[in-house]
């Protein structure tokens, strides 16, 4: 919508508008767009867009000139669809029709308001969650949320004055993914990973590359930035060779990246834009579904071989303290004799095949065998993983987080942990 149609087409300077997109991969599909301006209808590819000639051609008709203007612009992908309207993640690309496909990459729709004086443009904003319009960009500056790459292109003969607008992807398709099996009707498990890289830009192009093994059905950037992979209806091949109450679970699974690398001590935190934005996508996700509150574990939990996913700065009590994920039940009372511990591997009691039946109960993956042996050291492994992470984590008496390793080991069993196990236990017997 222009609200003033008046310019000097004498003075007006040849305003350029640079479309890009933020999380742009090299040699991937082309993407087109239609801008809005003034009733009439402009169609653009990727690069630059001449405003200051649609000013000037506008001025011609109106025969007037003016100092001050400020014009509104819709920029609308192709493909935009009421299936990728709104901010429900879960919901995104779900009510395409069969009949019509999906695309390759999908980007939020915006309205770029730029405001003009003295013929030339002195501000532009841009509506739309994590879209972004930035006016004469400093090369030297680029934004911490845009790649290298689409920074370097975007700047390709540009000309001052420059408006450069970017857009948020809300779907980038990933290369490798499966039908679930016919009777799982609709997922049942949530499992949160972390990429152990660290940028979005390295972690999509791992997603989307020809030989691609892995995918998610979700990836969230360090900025809470969501970004849809693979439809929800489909296993994403997110987990490996993982079980969960005794099942492969990427049949019945959904999977959610995190943006996040470890550190060389295991220091690096999560953001709060994350934990938020992974919260509110498991409760949508959950509304959808109707996952059952406690159906929500890491990769720790669930992959063969062990690997540190989503690692020991994940925080699950923030997600605990809404009463999801595996919780130990805060009015369990134990019953156990603190002079039977510890217990160390290799060795044999009822107390241990006790505290293997309550970790199977749990869904941990713990195949039979006789006493305190590799298996069980595993699976107890497991377990300290995720309720010795995040907040939990022991601290030495100076604050300083203790040595990951030792903190996991599975080769030991102390009197607390015993305690955690049987009330995760008696949690999950109360969600049955």
């Amino acid at each position: 919508m222009v609200q003033q149609q008046k310019y000097d087409a004498g003075a007006i300077q040849p305003v350029q508008l640079l479309m890009a997109l933020r999380n742009k991969l090299m040699g991937k599909v082309k993407i087109g767009f239609t801008i809005s301006v003034g009733g009439s209808n402009y169609r653009t590819n990727l690069g630059n867009w001449n405003l200051g000639q649609y000013l000037q051609i506008l001025q011609s008709q109106q025969g007037e000139s003016t100092e001050n203007v400020e014009i509104q612009l819709q920029i609308t992908p192709d493909g935009w669809s009421g299936a990728w309207d709104g901010d429900d993640p879960s919901s995104w690309g779900e009510s395409i029709p069969k009949d019509q496909k999906i695309p390759e990459e999908m980007y939020r729709p915006a309205t770029l308001t730029v405001t003009i004086q003295n013929n030339s443009p002195q501000d532009a904003s841009i509506s739309g969650s994590k879209n972004l319009a930035i006016l004469n960009p400093d090369y030297k500056k680029r934004p911490t949320d845009i790649s290298k790459w689409a920074w370097d292109n975007a700047w390709v003969n540009v000309q001052n004055p420059r408006i450069l607008v970017f857009l948020q992807p809300i779907w980038i398709k990933a290369r490798f993914f499966i039908n679930r099996p016919k009777e799982i009707q609709s997922p049942t498990l949530i499992v949160v990973h972390h990429t152990d890289g660290k940028s979005v830009y390295s972690d999509l192009n791992e997603f989307t590359k020809e030989d691609a093994k892995t995918s998610p059905h979700y990836i969230i950037d360090r900025d809470g930035e969501i970004i849809k992979m693979v439809t929800n209806n489909k296993s994403a091949q997110h987990a490996g060779a993982s079980y969960f109450g005794g099942n492969g679970v990427n049949s019945f699974s959904i999977g959610i990246e995190i943006v996040h690398e470890d550190g060389s001590k295991g220091d690096n935190p999560f953001t709060e834009e994350q934990y938020n934005a992974l919260i509110t996508l498991i409760n949508n996700l959950r509304s959808r579904y109707e996952i059952p509150k406690h159906r929500v574990v890491g990769h720790d939990d669930v992959r063969i071989p062990l690997k540190n996913c989503p690692g020991p700065n994940f925080d699950w009590i923030r997600l605990e303290e809404i009463r999801l994920g595996l919780i130990p039940d805060p009015y369990y009372i134990s019953n156990l004799n603190p002079d039977a511990f510890p217990i160390e591997r290799n060795t044999s009691s009822l107390l241990i095949e006790e505290l293997k039946d309550d970790l199977r109960r749990i869904g941990y993956y713990l195949p039979k065998e006789s006493g305190y042996g590799s298996e069980t050291a595993t699976a107890i492994e497991r377990f300290k993983k995720h309720f010795l992470a995040g907040s939990r984590r022991p601290k030495d008496e100076n604050g300083v987080p203790s040595e990951w390793d030792s903190v996991i080991s599975g080769d030991r069993v102390d009197f607390e942990v015993a305690k955690m196990i049987k009330a995760v236990r008696s949690y999950v017997d109360q969600q049955q």
